[in-house]
């Protein structure tokens, strides 16, 4: 069955299509999810500036037990089925603009079984390789549950690229995380995000420690030696 959903919750049948009714014994069960095409198998998508890949990406599911003809309107409160990390990265002295943001080395594919709602994270091989997700500033970007460590993201300028890592941090089911990054052009480089997400699940990296800055752009008076550090 096919049906458009009203403002109001109502359900009304595409041409073609007739209504479902409850059996006048007995109870069902109902479950719901959204994107409505959700398959079995499920990846989120790897590029999710827009509005529209987001929504495409937030996997969600709702689902009601013993409902019978009299029982009156079923409520269904969707729950969300991925990660959520918001990100964002505040220009300092030297940044003019930032070009992209990248969520490295991400597992982006699931097992959705729609009967439970209940998500497996794929396992990383040659069918699910991990993937790079771009993310909008001060936007979000919604991934299937998993640990993830190392390096983490990468903020791109038109100075260079600055890559930040992490700790391993466990993502989980209907997690929300917040990163925000202070990027000056003193400290674009790898910086590391020293210590965890806090309880509220957000962490701070700001560039005050000399021993994360790596300098891009002109020499001073003696030039820089590389010595592999």
């Amino acid at each position: 069955y096919s049906y458009t959903a009203g403002a109001n919750g109502t359900l009304n049948s595409t041409e073609g299509t007739p209504m479902a009714y409850y059996p006048a014994d007995g109870d069902i069960d109902i479950v719901s999810w959204s994107p409505y095409d959700v398959q079995e198998n499920f990846s989120v998508q790897t590029d999710q500036t827009s509005d529209a890949n987001y929504k495409l990406s937030d996997l969600m599911y709702a689902s009601a037990e013993n409902c019978t003809y009299d029982g009156g309107i079923v409520p269904l409160r969707y729950a969300h089925k991925m990660s959520k990390l918001n990100v964002n990265v505040i220009k300092e002295d030297g940044i003019s603009e930032i070009t992209a943001i990248t969520l490295k080395d991400v597992q982006c594919s699931a097992h959705v079984d729609l009967m439970t709602g209940e998500v497996t994270t794929a396992e990383t091989d040659d069918t699910h390789p991990l993937k790079d997700i771009t993310v909008a500033n001060n936007g979000a970007v919604v991934f299937p549950p998993q640990e993830l460590g190392g390096q983490f993201l990468v903020v791109s300028t038109p100075t260079g690229d600055a890559t930040f890592t992490i700790e391993e941090q466990e993502f989980v089911v209907n997690g929300e995380y917040t990163l925000t990054v202070y990027l000056n052009s003193v400290a674009i480089g790898e910086t590391t995000a020293i210590g965890n997400w806090d309880e509220d699940g957000n962490t701070e990296v700001k560039p005050e420690d000399d021993k994360n800055r790596i300098v891009i752009g002109a020499f001073e008076d003696e030039p820089y030696t590389w010595t592999g550090n």
